[in-house]
């Protein structure tokens, strides 16, 4: 995860690339190529994520057609190779987006507005790339990026976005029916984490009644190199040995020890407490816990800071760069009855649930696509955290004319 990685490019916009010419002038086929991503699994309420096709749909539906309008979009690039020679950027960054369009796709997935398709030529190999939010992270793509490798700088603490990419590519000899969509393969880059603040209720313990207001959250490195809020991600690796790996994703870390980061202030507070809803102080107990204990969660009100506002627009969630945790990061805050001066700290554990291989129990990483709540349960002597590990439903397609 910390393997660097050092490219030495200009941060500009990757649009507007000259196309290079295609070999034998103009297709043939007189076939368009279209594009589409195909539903998933249903929503499972969180609405500020892309969780199925619906979110993807709704979020690059466009403001207006006429005028035309981007809410958001796709970005797509694709490469051409025949005979051995690549010829780059016959789509380059293109918008891809959710509307109708003559001639386009009936399904509603379209690109080039005004414009017309790409169309295939045959005998070459395809390939695509695609990346989601376009429009919010457009700047951040390094300009070298293409159908083979994709590059951004992506700093957390200035953008809070699900970002998604995706890789495909079509043998034009073997692809069945040249004019279905390419369905795109969009799976999360970003894993998110999600803090949740309540009093301890338990049965051995006693049930303890209480009372407070979440006013301020933020974290803060303890070490020299413990989490990262920013870094570089490649998207299709090249190794030492010319070796080429188009779905590996790497990411060159920065790092800004005893630095606060995702900092959220909201001096009204976020009420959490256990209260006594049904007299359990004498004995009754006729009440699930869940009646009792009000939790609070972090980043789930808007801030008056603008600066901090984005941390607010995600439900809770941050979304945070996949790295190690290596039990060095605190979570701080602040409550309405421990006053701003009376800051409370506690170290988010080295144990995550996830491996580089996936689910595991004694696993030190945060991985893209996985979600990860930490519960902080206040007794009156002591904090105490626990963790939650739940995955994100990774957008799939389910027909692709990719071999």
């Amino acid at each position: 995860m910390k393997k660097a990685i050092f490219i030495f490019v200009t941060l500009l916009v990757a649009a507007g690339c000259r196309k290079e010419p295609v070999p034998g002038g103009r297709p043939d086929t007189g076939v368009p190529m279209t594009f589409g991503v195909a539903s998933v699994e249903s929503m499972q309420g969180t609405k500020a994520m892309i969780e199925d096709i619906n979110d993807l749909e709704a979020s690059c539906t466009p403001v207006t057609i006429s005028p035309f309008v981007l809410n958001e979009s796709i970005g797509v690039w694709a490469d051409y190779e025949y005979l051995g020679t690549t010829f780059n950027n016959l789509l380059s960054n293109v918008e891809l987006a959710f509307y109708d369009k003559a001639g386009g796709n009936t399904d509603g997935w379209n690109y080039n507005y005004g414009k017309d398709e790409e169309y295939w030529q045959m005998g070459g190999i395809y390939y695509f790339r695609a990346y989601y939010p376009q429009k919010a992270i457009k700047d951040a793509i390094i300009s070298t990026s293409s159908a083979k490798t994709f590059i951004v700088n992506y700093n957390t603490e200035v953008m809070q976005e699900d970002m998604m990419v995706g890789y495909e590519s079509v043998h034009t000899q073997t692809a069945p029916d040249l004019s279905q969509p390419v369905e795109m393969h969009l799976k999360h880059a970003m894993a998110a984490l999600r803090f949740n603040f309540q009093f301890k209720y338990t049965e051995d313990d006693g049930k303890y009644y209480d009372e407070d207001y979440l006013t301020s959250v933020w974290l803060r490195n303890t070490d020299t190199d413990g989490f990262t809020t920013a870094g570089m991600m490649v998207y299709g690796v090249t190794d030492d040995d010319d070796n080429y790996f188009p779905e590996q994703i790497d990411w060159a870390e920065s790092y800004q020890p005893d630095v606060r980061f995702y900092s959220w202030n909201y001096p009204d507070g976020v009420r959490f407490a256990n209260e006594d809803v049904n007299g359990d102080k004498d004995g009754v107990d006729a009440y699930d816990p869940a009646d009792e204990v009000k939790v609070a969660t972090a980043y789930s009100m808007m801030p008056a800071s603008e600066s901090e506002k984005r941390y607010a627009r995600n439900n809770g969630w941050i979304y945070i760069i996949p790295q190690r945790s290596d039990g060095t990061v605190e979570l701080c805050f602040t409550t309405r009855k421990g006053g701003s001066d009376n800051v409370y700290s506690v170290k988010l554990p080295s144990v995550t649930g996830t491996g580089l291989d996936g689910i595991d129990p004694a696993g030190e990483y945060w991985l893209p696509s996985q979600r990860y709540t930490y519960t902080v349960s206040i007794t009156k002597t002591d904090l105490e955290m626990y963790l939650h590990l739940s995955d994100w439903n990774q957008l799939d397609s389910s027909y692709s004319i990719t071999f």
